[in-house]
């Protein structure tokens, strides 16, 4: 059966006499994805089932593939993970080198038409001609990654206007400055490498009067309401004079306002963050559980700022009160500083005992340690041949080039080293023989293996 009758259609009887057999998906691929976006971002389980799907559909080699890998649209009040998200699909795709592949643009900085210049480069006589100032450069959109448009609504319309010809050609023309000298040269940008993603916060009081069961004017029974319906019923009304631009979203992501039970999960984050990323020293910050309530009912009182709102609280009641006790000078470096609250008060708690991170494991023994007369050894070693005592004498000493790898330190003088290959599961025994200034000698015996070259 040829593809172009199938294109024509057939009946279920026609397939099924065939010999086509029905397939599912493996849902878990998707799930996976899921998880993995909701490691970093809290209470937003139905937008990263959504997000999950749009990957499927962007990885399954059905789309254009001039255009980009997809375009999202995250709609939802602000503080609820948005930006989090673009962040979480970043690390998700690019494991490696995250930080270096996303992009994030503030459309609260492009609201004047003349900022356009920021994207396509300035017309030469403007000021800005031939600047390295464009925001989308070739060599990020050649190695790819994810582009966040951050609030875009607050965009001028010739933002909007040129973003068109990418969101449906996954190209456009810009003025990029040329590499050494003066001047720019009209390039041609391929975004068919990148994945975009818009975040919006229209609608926001919208969707929360839904959830909260607020209507206007006569109160009647009625269902619980289509969040993602409002929600782009509002986002429509905002981009009325270019209703094209949404046309062209491949999925529109809707979120939820944070609930009680998401609080603790992102204060811990927070407190994580702020542990792994100390500029000055090491000194573990902590909370007790009553601060943990005291900073989350500041922050969850204090606005409608969701997340954010936590982390400010946690800079203003723990962060900046731990700062003025390090910076006093009365902490050691590795001592735990732990937060509590007291009549309203916070105050801290600390110890005596230094924590200390673990030595490292000491690096193994590969041939590229070894001198080019102890592989020869080595490969001279008859494995039918009983192994060599330590107790003879020594084949290979070294005593004129002791070796770091052996010590942790460079060995002090009146220290010997002597090797000895042992067949056949290819280690050496290392004889270490220490003579004190009062004449007495101490010998160390360690068996170590030999690696192959690279491991």
């Amino acid at each position: 059966m040829s593809n172009a009758e199938l294109l024509r259609g057939l009946s279920h009887q026609d397939i099924v006499s065939s010999g086509f057999h029905r397939i599912e998906p493996d849902y878990r691929v998707i799930e996976n994805i899921s998880s993995s976006l909701q490691q970093d971002v809290f209470g937003q389980e139905r937008a990263c089932d959504q997000l999950a799907r749009a990957i499927t559909r962007s990885h399954s080699g059905f789309s254009d593939p001039r255009r980009p890998e997809g375009i999202f649209m995250f709609l939802g009040p602000t503080g609820v993970g948005k930006t989090e998200m673009a962040k979480a699909l970043t690390r998700y795709l690019y494991p490696k080198d995250s930080d270096k592949r996303l992009l994030r643009i503030d459309c609260t900085q492009l609201q004047e038409s003349h900022s356009v210049g920021r994207l396509k480069g300035s017309e030469p006589s403007y000021v800005g001609y031939g600047d390295n100032n464009i925001l989308i450069t070739p060599e990020f959109l050649q190695r790819g990654g994810v582009i966040l448009l951050d609030e875009v609504e607050k965009a001028d319309q010739a933002i909007w206007k040129w973003l068109l010809p990418v969101f449906e050609e996954g190209q456009q023309k810009a003025l990029v400055p040329k590499e050494g000298e003066r001047g720019a040269e009209l390039t041609t940008l391929d975004f068919s490498n990148t994945y975009i993603v818009l975040t919006s916060n229209v609608g926001a009081e919208a969707l929360h009067n839904a959830r909260l069961g607020k209507t206007i004017g006569f109160h009647t029974n009625v269902e619980k309401p289509d969040m993602e319906k409002i929600g782009l019923a509002e986002l429509k009304k905002s981009f009325a004079q270019m209703p094209e631009f949404l046309g062209r979203l491949d999925s529109t992501v809707v979120f939820n306002e944070l609930q009680p039970q998401d609080y603790d999960r992102i204060f811990m984050k927070f407190m994580r963050e702020i542990n792994e990323d100390q500029r000055y020293g090491q000194n573990f910050l902590a909370a007790t559980s009553e601060l943990r309530a005291f900073i989350l009912g500041k922050a969850v009182g204090a606005g409608e700022y969701g997340a954010r709102e936590i982390r400010h609280a946690i800079n203003q009641w723990l962060v900046d009160k731990a700062s003025e006790i390090k910076f006093s000078g009365v902490l050691k470096d590795g001592q735990v500083l732990i937060g509590d609250v007291e009549d309203d008060n916070v105050i801290f708690w600390t110890s005596d005992l230094i924590e200390k991170e673990p030595e490292p494991e000491p690096e193994p023994i590969t041939r590229d340690d070894l001198t080019p007369d102890e592989i020869d050894e080595l490969n001279n070693i008859d494995e039918n041949k009983p192994p060599k005592l330590l107790q003879e004498p020594p084949h290979i000493p070294v005593e004129d080039k002791p070796r770091k790898k052996f010590h942790p330190k460079n060995p002090p003088k009146g220290v010997t080293f002597y090797i000895s290959p042992q067949p056949p599961s290819h280690t050496i025994d290392l004889a270490i023989t220490v003579h004190t200034p009062e004449g007495d000698q101490q010998q160390i015996l360690e068996n170590l293996p030999l690696l192959p070259k690279g491991e």
